[in-house]
């Protein structure tokens, strides 16, 4: 099923539409403030399973999480530290993902292998609404089976999945096709995961020194 978003906000009847897909373990297709998105409910693991399956992706690689707030971030992750907590305030919302440890309890499916949790918040308007409705954290990765490029359009995402995505949330072409810039905050200095929009020397510029891995 697809709805085109033609105004915003995001018409109530969209929103209830999507949380009842989401409830019951759907996957949905929506847009982020770079590319198009696949997630669903974060603490189904049957649904992240199924993300998984579609992504044809391994499952040692843990997705990102879209929270709806900053001040959610506590519920899912623990030893937030400073140097986090100055990156949260300049750069959420936005494409910016934060690597912290995972909370006590956080389900196993949530985590990468060394117990890590990667977390973000999107400055989309449809995510945004999503999310204040949801009032849970989705699964977001890029709508893409692994090796292709992320879809930047409701139509790419059906060409990709077809009917095999149970919702998609049309709000129009997105103008990036680059993921979010990952760091790892879990250490002493922040640590480059992956290059993406937000440039490491503004980062630089906002808590001082930032390790680059050689890979990214």
């Amino acid at each position: 099923m697809i709805l085109r978003i033609r105004h915003l906000p995001v018409p109530d009847a969209i929103l209830s539409q999507t949380v009842f897909v989401l409830d019951r373990g759907g996957i949905l297709a929506y847009p982020t403030e770079t590319v198009y998105g696949l997630g669903c409910d974060a603490f189904r693991a049957d649904a992240v399973r199924n993300v998984f399956r579609l992504k044809g992706r391994e499952r040692d690689k843990a997705f990102i999480l879209l929270v709806r707030s900053a001040g959610t971030v506590s519920d899912i992750a623990k030893n937030v530290s400073s140097c986090a907590e100055r990156l949260m305030k300049a750069f959420w919302p936005g494409p910016l993902t934060l690597v912290f440890e995972s909370a006590s309890g956080l389900p196993a499916h949530l985590k990468d292998r060394g117990g890590r949790v990667g977390v973000r918040v999107s400055p989309d308007p449809v995510c945004e609404a999503v999310l204040e409705r949801f009032r849970r954290p989705l699964v977001s990765t890029s709508a893409n089976p692994s090796g292709k490029d992320p879809a930047r359009n409701a139509g790419k995402v059906l060409e990709y999945f077809g009917e095999r995505v149970d919702l998609v949330l049309d709000h129009g072409k997105r103008t990036s096709a680059i993921p979010s810039t990952v760091l790892d905050v879990t250490g002493d200095l922040p640590v480059v995961l992956r290059k993406g929009p937000l440039s490491i020397e503004t980062i630089r510029l906002t808590v001082g020194e930032v390790l680059e891995k050689a890979s990214v």
